[in-house]
């Protein structure tokens, strides 16, 4: 699934059709229970057509917990509907606002029960065919006996950021918003945290899993000292929130602080990243030998200052052979009709170090299974690794869902936890056959899933692998997990935490003796581990952009580090603009004692 937004993103972007809504709000943010309320918005189109409105539940729910108001089911949700359509006309028989591109629509809470009922709002190109072009608004409503609140939780719209207009966060944290625009500054987290994260000074909203801090200002002007004694090592994602007077988030600004760990022994420096191309779910970076750097379907031979496309691409991940080959593969595996536990993916091959071929290589999985993850998958998925043991056959890390593997994870929508195993191969990548189990168990809010996996310099194998996402309102456990291989993949240990947490973990082993691992959501982060990947120390944030967090890493020279990482909404600092895109950092790492 993941691969089909980022897809449409990438669209979105190459041609420039942007749906924004300019204006959003829902009137009143506190009522009677019967009464109603109205959703109003604003949307401006460029380069496409606006086509409709729509307005739904944020998260599937069950058939009896339906909500009154919202008589269209689809796929899990519940929608408001016109004429049985759950797309909403400008100007159709549900709007209130006549004006063209608005739109307000009264919902009535009569017949609601306790409860919190995140909800979502969109304007799109639909229902046009092709690409799928939106903006999307969430809030909450909350219901207590006879009392309704409304929380506007943001939105993605890609436009300028002009109420908060001065952010920095050096010894202190300074702001300067337009008064006339915003009443009350907060900080919140990135993402949903349990009660043991709360940081000291912070208060807790159980409900929301959420903490806040509110922060004194008076004229448009606000300074405040973050006292960090008391909080973990590590990074801390937080957000800075300026609201309306009726508490409506009008502008925000995510950004990180980082605690030094008593093992935390690098400087590191991140300098300013720059756009690589569309897109928002970064891929993987391949390293040649000679130094040649493939990402995407472009080429650098100078350490990822300048590319050249061309390429054709290398799938998913890639690997140079000891014969000098490179050998890639896609994402998904197909089922092959009529065979059970045949599969085909497609290969991708280049023998002169330029070019990518492709063909179809076959994988047997006998107990794979097709399942729900964050969308439908019918067969195992390749996660961008492989390695080729010193016999020369090949071992790729995979992850899916065996037959047996249905107990439902927290996550929802009918997912299964899922498992990471890995595949080998004995003819250079044209078949490949189940090998081993690296991990599967009740872990996290999804269960195994993406990652990595690297030979250590000790000729061991490492894996890390994600088990879920701090987005998942019901689960605040997820931990990157690793285990270790001593037999070229044949057995692998039981996985234990590395201490981190976040999505796509990816490897790379340094010239020096150290891993790097690369991961994110909340942000784009890096974390450096000098035994073997038991522990990590030097946790860095390379950008503090919530959304996305694809990211990957590469060493480029002896200390020098480049990483890649898609972003949401990104907010370019001389512009004000926010934009999708894929972007590139290098981060430079020295000995030394680590500053605060």
């Amino acid at each position: 699934m993941k691969h089909f937004f980022a897809l449409l993103l990438a669209a979105q972007v190459a041609t420039g059709a942007q749906i924004v809504l300019e204006d959003f709000r829902v009137e009143p943010m506190s009522l009677r229970l019967g009464e109603s309320f109205t959703v109003r918005a604003r949307a401006v189109a460029k380069e496409v057509k606006l086509g409709s409105f729509l307005l739904r539940t944020a998260n599937e729910i069950k058939k009896e917990d339906a909500l009154p108001g919202f008589p269209i089911r689809s796929s899990g949700y519940c929608y408001v509907g016109e004429n049985k359509k759950y797309h909403l006309l400008d100007n159709g028989s549900l709007d209130r606002d006549k004006a063209a591109s608005a739109f307000a629509i009264e919902i009535s809470t009569r017949g609601w029960k306790d409860g919190r009922y995140p909800l979502a709002f969109f304007a799109s190109n639909r229902p046009a065919a092709g690409a799928f072009v939106a903006a999307r608004h969430d809030f909450v409503v909350t219901v207590r006996g006879t009392q309704v609140t409304i929380e506007d939780l943001g939105g993605n719209s890609p436009a300028k950021s002009s109420i908060i207009t001065e952010f920095s966060v050096q010894d202190r944290l300074s702001v300067r918003f337009a008064p006339n625009a915003a009443a009350t500054l907060k900080i919140t987290d990135a993402y949903y945290v349990a009660p043991s994260e709360v940081l000291p000074g912070f208060s807790y909203d159980a409900e929301k899993k959420k903490t806040f801090l509110v922060i004194p200002s008076q004229d448009g002007v606000a300074s405040l000292t973050l006292d960090t004694r008391g909080w973990p090592a590590g990074a801390h994602h937080l957000m800075l929130q300026a609201l309306s007077t009726s508490g409506r988030v009008v502008d925000q600004r995510p950004f990180a602080i980082k605690v030094a760990g008593p093992n935390d022994r690098l400087n590191v420096t991140v300098e300013p990243s720059v756009l690589f191309g569309p897109g928002t779910h970064f891929g993987r970076f391949a390293k040649l030998r000679d130094g040649t750097l493939f990402c995407a379907e472009k080429l650098s031979r100078d350490g990822g200052r300048t590319w050249e496309a061309g390429t054709g691409g290398f799938g998913e991940g890639a690997e140079q052979l000891r014969d000098g080959t490179v050998i890639g593969l896609v994402y998904r595996c197909l089922p092959v009709k009529e065979k059970e536990g045949w599969y085909t993916v497609t290969r991708h091959t280049s023998k002169d170090g330029r070019r990518f071929e492709k063909d179809e290589a076959t994988m047997f999985v006998p107990e794979a299974k097709g399942a729900m993850g964050h969308g439908p998958h019918v067969g195992p998925l390749f996660m961008r690794s492989i390695i080729e043991r010193k016999d020369g056959s090949l071992v790729a890390y995979m992850a899916g869902w065996f037959k047996g593997d249905d107990a439902l994870c927290p996550y929802g929508r009918g997912r299964p936890y899922s498992r990471s195993y890995v595949c080998e191969s004995n003819d250079g990548g044209r078949t490949w056959r189940y090998l081993a189990t690296i991990g599967y168990e009740q872990i996290g809010s999804e269960g195994y899933n993406e990652g990595s996996m690297r030979r250590l310099t000790d000729g061991s194998w490492l894996a890390v692998m994600r088990t879920g996402n701090a987005t998942d309102l019901k689960c605040q456990d997820n931990p990157i997990m690793w285990s270790v291989s001593r037999d070229e993949g044949r057995t692998w240990s039981k996985p234990q935490r590395t201490g981190l947490e976040g999505c796509y973990p990816s490897l790379a082993v340094l010239s020096d003796g150290l891993l790097v691992m690369s991961y994110g959501r909340p942000g784009a982060m890096i974390a450096f581990s000098a035994d073997g990947g038991r522990t990590w120390t030097d946790v860095t944030c390379v950008d503090a952009t919530t959304r996305s967090g694809y990211t990957d890493v590469v060493e480029v020279e002896p200390g020098l580090l480049l990483v890649g990482f898609g972003t949401q909404h990104y907010l370019d600092p001389p512009t004000g603009e926010r934009t999708d895109g894929l972007r590139l950092a290098r981060v430079r790492y020295t000995s030394g004692t680590t500053r605060r």
